[in-house]
Formats: C-alpha cells, structure tokens, sequence
C-alpha cells in the first residue's frame, strides 16, 4: 500500500542551506559521519525495544557451537548440504530455532548460514520482538534477511526505512510513524471484529500481534497490558474480498485509527545491512539541523522545522544532505576536520536525541 508522502521538501532553503555544494573528499567521508551525524536513539525507544540485559540469554542460545556432534538428523543428513541450506532458509523463524536445538548437528549446521550469522549479528531486537509477539511462525529466515538488505520505507519510498513494521513485515521510517501513515495502522482484533464483522475464517488468516509491556511514541507513554493487534490494511483488504470487493465505508475506517499509540507498539528499530561491504548501518540525523532550530537559523517555526531536524538518513543519504546544509559543514570545519568535538554540538545530539536514558 503507497501513500502520498507528506515529508519534508528537499529543495533549498534561504539561510539553512550553502549556495553551493560542498565536496566531500572520500577519505572524509567516515569522520564527517562520527562529527556532524548522530543517531537518534529516541527514535529506537519510542517503538519496541529491549534493554541489552534481555539479549543476553538469546545471544548465548544463538552463538555458533564448536561441539563435534554426536548424533545426526537422519534421513536429512543424507540430503546435500546445499538442499539442507536451502530448506532451512525457507523455515520460518521460529520452526528454525526449535529445529536449532534438536541437537549439536543442527545447531552447526545453522549456525554458519550466512543470512542467520547476520541477522544474529546486526538484528537482534526485530528477533526477539517477532519471538515475543508471537509474529515469529510467519516470518522465514530469508524473508527476514532480505528485508535486513533494503534500506527505504516501504510507504513514501523517499526515506531511509529505519524501522520494521512487524504485522505486514514492511520497513518504514519514523516520519511515516509518527504522522500516523495509514500503511501501517493497526487496530485491535476485537475493534476489527466489532467493526467489520469478518468470517472467523478471516479473522483466522490474519497475521496477529500480541503487545509487549513498555514506553512508547515520543511522548514516552508507558503501557503495561497485552493486547492483540493487527493490521488495518490487512484486515479490509479481508474485508473486500468478503465483500466481493466492497470497500469498508468511511466511518469504519475511522473507527480502527481511534489509536495511534498501536503502530508504535508494532514497530521496532532494523539496521540495514549492506551486501557489498559487509556492514551494517543504523540511520542517522543531522546535528547540524538541530543547531539551525536552536540558534534560530530556520526562522519558519510551522512547515517542516521540525521534519527537517528528524529527518533519518542512511550513511550515503546524510553525506549528500550534508554537501548542502551549512550548519552541518561548519560543525565539520569548527572540529578541524575531525580532530577534535566541534564547539557547537548541540547536548541532544551528544545524548541521541530527547529520552532519558534507559536501562
């Protein structure tokens, strides 16, 4: 599902961006990132989020062993091992796990799969979020690798997609989230039930989420009950085929976006791998746009200050923003060139945005 992007515009603007572009010589590429580039961690903790502490039994479970096996798994053993690789890529996420721990062979064998050494490697939270909601049985390990690979939002196609939506298994920026996008809406299955009135057998196929206690959206809103929740868009796309493609009136639609806070709680922070370099990025954002909003720099206050100062880039997104944004060059000029802190970083940016730390 598409929807018309409501972000902010690219073009120039009078007194926050540099007559001309700035080149960036390649080999400052890195420490123009670490000086005038942070990451937003509020953005991360406003969706689903896990403290490092929670992970620390999952990242034992999911290490390589180095146990010689006593035992094989039988007639498929007798299976090339590329057909096994194979298979195994296609299980869903959580039939690979209990699969993982049916003996020494099979965590061996799984444990060296490239796309599960990455995903274990670069995305533990998005794992352990579609483990907890219980999304895991819907998800295969290549599905999950392969939207791991992508980096823009699936709904405006114009940002870099920082976050995951688990119900649909979309990627989808914080904007698109935090301006209530109607691709990633969600609703309670007992709203969608009262609302729709679908067959059991629809409400059946629709891919369920159960809520996990926490704080979430940018007003930190705690919520502590489990609730099940799916996708608005699934559930009238089940609607019309019901209905003989029959769309759902005005006013149910209305009546499944009544809350907000449920997208957030559906989401979850994805890093984006890169298949050339082997790395992986979080998105960043541009601390030299917060300095523009504190020392007043961008004088409009209404259309899109504040898009601007949240806009997440990918590594590549943020360079050519910043051959452009003049607060952010001269962050990178009052550092030396990276030598030292520039004077000027704003204590937001030095933090990761606006939360108070969590443990």
């Amino acid at each position: 599902m598409s929807v018309q992007s409501t972000h902010s515009p690219r073009g120039p603007i009078s007194g926050f961006h540099s007559q001309a572009a700035y080149e960036i010589p390649p080999e400052d590429s890195n420490a123009i990132l670490r000086v005038s580039a942070y990451r937003r961690i509020d953005f991360d903790l406003a969706v689903i989020w896990f403290s490092p502490h929670t992970h620390t039994k999952m990242l034992t479970s999911t290490l390589p062993t180095s146990n010689k096996p006593t035992a094989t798994l039988g007639e498929l053993d007798r299976l090339p091992l590329e057909l096994v690789n194979m298979i195994c890529l296609e299980m869903d996420v959580a039939s690979l796990l209990r699969f993982r721990q049916t003996n020494t062979r099979a965590r061996q064998i799984i444990g060296v799969l490239h796309e599960y050494r990455t995903i274990t490697t670069h995305a533990i939270n998005p794992l352990c979020a579609l483990l907890r909601t219980g999304l895991a049985s819907g998800i295969t390990l290549s599905d999950f690798y392969r939207l791991l690979c992508t980096q823009s939002c699936s709904l405006c196609g114009s940002e870099y997609g920082d976050l995951v939506h688990l119900p649909l298994w979309i990627r989808c920026c914080s904007s698109c989230l935090r301006q209530n996008s109607p691709g990633i809406r969600v609703a309670t299955l007992t709203t969608v039930k009262r609302t729709l009135k679908l067959s059991r057998k629809s409400l059946g196929q629709l891919p369920k989420l159960t809520t996990l206690p926490g704080i979430y959206t940018m007003d930190e809103r705690p919520r502590s009950k489990r609730v099940t929740i799916v996708s608005t868009a699934s559930a009238l796309s089940a609607c019309r085929e019901e209905h003989a493609g029959v769309e759902a009136s005005q006013d149910m639609i209305k009546q499944l976006s009544t809350q907000p806070i449920l997208a957030f709680m559906a989401c979850c922070a994805l890093p984006s791998f890169d298949l050339q370099t082997g790395q992986a990025q979080n998105g960043v954002s541009c601390a030299g746009c917060q300095v523009a909003l504190e020392e007043s720099v961008i004088t409009f206050t209404g259309a899109w200050a504040g898009e601007i100062r949240d806009a997440v880039y990918s590594h590549d997104g943020f360079l050519e923003h910043f051959t452009r944004c003049e607060q952010a060059q001269l962050l990178w000029t009052g550092s030396n060139c990276g030598t030292r802190p520039p004077p000027k970083l704003p204590y937001s940016c030095q933090k990761g945005g606006f939360f108070k730390r969590r443990e």
